[in-house]
Formats: C-alpha cells, structure tokens, sequence
C-alpha cells in the first residue's frame, strides 16, 4: 500500500491528470451548446469531477491548510453531488466550473514544487507536468 507521501503525491497526480482531461473533453467536443445537447461529453465532465473531488478528498488536512488556494472542502462535496445526484446538475454548473475553477486548480498545481511535511519528509509533486495535450495526445 501507499506511504502517506506516495498517497498524497499520487492524490495530486491524478487530480491534475483528471483535470487535464475536462480541458480535452472541451477541446474535443466544444462550447456551452454542445454541452448542453451532448450527454457523452456531460458524462465525461461530471466523471472527471467524481474523481478529482475522490482523490481531493485522499488529502490529509495539513496539506489543505498548506494550499488553502484550492477549496478542497467544495471540491470534495461537488463530488458527492456530481456521483448522488448528479441529475440535478445543470449543464450551466459544469461550463462554470470547467472554465473559471479547473484551470486555477491546474495554476495551483503547476505552481507546487515542494511540501514540506516535516524535518524528514518532502511531498514532491512535479512542478509544471507534462501535459498530454502540449504533446498531442
């Protein structure tokens, strides 16, 4: 099993990882209509969500208070709802969320280089990661 830095390393890797592919999924199918008309690409968003408030929620308290940026706390509960109920979410909530919260979150990420967590231990998480779609993926 995971070290508690490998989990919260891992935590970040895929939170950046899901976050990257709502951009894709934006790329790929388009606007606010498309949307709004296309549940494969709703679906694909809001699982996106479901898992980037899972591994949010991987995140121990003392990493949240050093990244009190991200708001983890909203970030995990738009999880809960996007997986119980999710057919109360309209298609305004997710183009809001994908264009104002994911690329800050994607700032955030790319900005942390190093967490320190104690005298003897180091969260590495990867400054500046290799995006697919920069490689055309």
């Amino acid at each position: 099993m995971y070290s508690n830095q490998e989990k919260v390393e891992f935590a970040l890797e895929k939170i950046r990882q899901f976050s990257e592919d709502v951009v894709d999924a934006q790329t790929t199918f388009g606007g606010y209509d498309n949307l709004c008309l296309n549940r494969v690409y709703q679906n694909s968003v809001l699982y996106c969500f479901s898992q980037i408030g899972e591994f949010a929620s991987w995140i121990d308290a003392w990493l949240k208070r050093e990244i009190p940026s991200v708001p983890w706390e909203r970030i995990i509960a738009f999880r809960n709802v996007s997986v119980h109920q999710y057919h109360h979410i309209e298609p305004i909530s997710l183009w809001n969320t994908m264009n104002e919260d994911i690329p800050k979150l994607i700032e955030v990420l790319d900005d942390i280089s190093n967490v320190h967590v104690g005298d003897n231990e180091t969260i590495q998480t990867p400054t500046r990661m290799t995006r697919r779609r920069q490689k055309g993926q």
